[in-house]
């Protein structure tokens, strides 16, 4: 027997909702109170350092999806102490990987400063931000850790306490470290840091409160004490969904990259509109999320049907969903576009290409429910594929698209992109309920 209805799928989606569109909503902050500082090559800083924390951090994103998909399985086949395994594991891997990161971190930024060779401006406002903000690496992805779990046990209102505490944080503190000290790009990354830090400590606190109250226990220790091996199913996972994210990131990457080469103000229109679909993609990804725990379980206790049933209920809400996305853009989003910047030049350019903006979420919201459903069910071989393609038909289409129509050229590559993803995914997917009744 299963509760699944389109009022469950709301339940565990809603608050995951609003908690992921205050994600990006603190970068359109960022960007918004630099935006008030004259001169583009701010804006264009904050998208830069954006893109190195992407590479960074969503390359780790595996931490949270990983966690998500296994520990949701092991939940639904009643195996409680090997959900509360994971999470551990994922703990330490976490710390691990942030420990490498920051004995790192010189070369990273020598390394992009070199490739992206921009102006002495952005370059140096660049620096400064990323070399306060790497310091939070180790509650980012803690946090990553963090709302995996709260994803897989069906906690979701506590994904939405934690985003909005987190975010929360971040925007005063942007407020106060910028317009009232005055500390410029510096203040925003002092922001992030603090808020990072302040939402993995109070999540660390409610995950072993959750946990204990589901009958299972987290130990770090025991974890560390663990073998090798047993770190190789996670890590096998991990590693389909971090190729898959670094493909994402690149992606993105790439496209500030051939914005960057059009010049700074297209660089600072376009990360302006980059927002539009981080807003719109965070916000659908509640839907993904609410998938990935519902297939999941459906998975762990081998129902096809329960897993067809959840699939058809949250796509059914995503698609409504991203259409209203379009209508609101539609009828607001040329004041949306004047919140993030006071230069008229770059206003100007911003809303020329908002269009494209307009009807992505239509075109978009198809992949993000097939990531949801390959990564419940742990199909993550297919997933890596078929975002290699994807991408290498990105990068084609870039290099073409760019020289025919410039920038109209680099958004139609985008949404090529996002269409490619789609139909990969959506080819491969009988696959998965005949796993489970094979």
């Amino acid at each position: 027997m299963h509760n699944l209805s389109y009022l469950r799928v709301w339940q565990i989606a809603w608050p995951i909702i609003l908690s992921n569109i205050t994600i990006p909503l603190v970068g359109a902050v960022d960007t918004a109170v630099i935006g008030q500082l004259p001169g583009a090559q701010y804006i264009a800083a904050v998208a830069l350092g954006a893109i190195i924390f992407d590479f960074l951090f969503w390359g780790f994103n595996f931490l949270k999806i990983g966690t998500s998909g296994l520990t949701a399985q092991a939940i639904g086949s009643e195996n409680y102490q090997k959900a509360g395994d994971v999470i551990s594991r994922a703990l330490v891997i976490a710390i691990v990987a942030a420990g490498l990161i920051l004995l790192i971190q010189q070369p990273i930024i020598d390394s992009v400063l070199e490739i992206y060779q921009t102006e002495a401006g952005v370059a140096k406002a660049t620096y400064d931000y990323y070399s306060i903000r790497i310091w939070g690496s180790p509650a980012v992805l803690i946090n990553f850790v963090i709302l995996g779990s709260f994803i897989a046990l069906q906690q979701t209102k506590y994904i939405f306490f934690h985003q909005l505490l987190l975010n929360l944080t971040n925007i005063i503190l942007d407020l106060v470290f910028v317009l009232l000290f005055d500390w410029q790009i510096k203040g925003v990354a002092f922001a992030t840091v603090i808020a990072n830090f302040t939402a993995c400590v109070l999540g660390i606190y409610w995950l072993v409160r959750i946990t204990r109250k589901n009958g299972f226990e987290l130990s770090i220790s025991t974890a560390i004490k663990q073998r090798l091996s047993s770190y190789f199913p996670l890590m096998k996972l991990n590693a389909n969904i971090m190729i898959r994210t670094a493909c994402l990131v690149f992606s993105f990457a790439f496209m500030t990259y051939m914005s960057s080469r059009l010049g700074t103000i297209f660089l600072a229109a376009n990360a302006i509109l980059l927002h539009f679909q981080s807003i719109m993609a965070y916000g659908l990804d509640g839907f993904a999320d609410a998938t990935e725990s519902l297939t999941g379980r459906a998975y762990g206790k081998r129902s096809p049907d329960e897993l067809l049933l959840a699939v058809k209920y949250s796509t059914s809400w995503a698609a409504a969903t991203a259409l209203v996305c379009c209508i609101v853009y539609l009828l607001i989003g040329e004041h949306i576009v004047r919140v993030f910047s006071v230069d008229q030049q770059v206003i100007a350019m911003a809303k020329q290409y908002l269009p494209w903006l307009i009807i992505s979420p239509l075109i978009s919201v198809w992949s993000f429910q097939l990531d949801g459903i390959y990564i419940g069910t742990t199909h993550t071989v297919e997933m890596r594929n078929g975002m290699l393609v994807s991408t290498s038909v990105f990068v084609l289409c870039c290099l073409f698209l760019v020289q025919q129509w410039h920038n109209h050229g680099l958004w139609l590559a985008f949404l090529i992109f996002m269409v490619f993803r789609a139909v990969i995914l959506w080819a491969w997917f009988p696959r998965i309920p005949r796993s489970i009744s094979a």
